[in-house]
């Protein structure tokens, strides 16, 4: 089906988004599946991901069973610059890499209890109870602001 075509048929029928697992969203519209990349939330591999602008998105969940995970600098192109609240709450990860700067939100990683070790090289902003009820957490992390 054409773009043209493709966006006639998309104003005259019901419009469904569905997660697709490797990123974007699917948008099922009728019987025909197409692929929207432009979503404001997705999925990145075991990520959730939320586009913040035009160059950075956050990662707001977390799908995936490693115990030792490494948050990449880019998804899709984009900066990872921030891990909201909640991201990994109740996650049963023992340790995390940070690969770039970025903000780490309050309660990101609340109820980790596996937690041990958080490591980054990196300026890393680290908000009030972003690790509470992580009682085994040690933050290696030289550049805070």
């Amino acid at each position: 089906m054409g773009d043209a075509n493709a966006e006639k048929f998309k104003e005259t029928a019901k419009i469904i988004q569905v997660p697709v697992k490797n990123g974007g969203v699917g948008v099922l519209v009728g019987k025909v599946f197409m692929f929207k990349k432009d979503a404001k939330k997705y999925t990145d591999g075991d990520y959730l991901v939320r586009i913040i602008n035009s160059e950075d998105v956050a990662i707001y969940g977390y799908l995936g069973s490693d115990s030792n995970i490494v948050i990449p600098a880019e998804i899709d192109g984009y900066n990872v610059t921030k891990i909201d609240s909640g991201a990994f709450k109740d996650s049963k990860i023992t340790s995390v890499i940070f690969s770039s700067s970025l903000t780490i939100d309050t309660g990101a990683f609340v109820n980790c209890t596996k937690l041990s070790v958080v490591i980054s090289t990196h300026n890393i902003s680290v908000k009030e109870n972003a690790f509470q009820n992580c009682p085994n957490v040690y933050l290696n992390i030289p550049n805070r602001p």
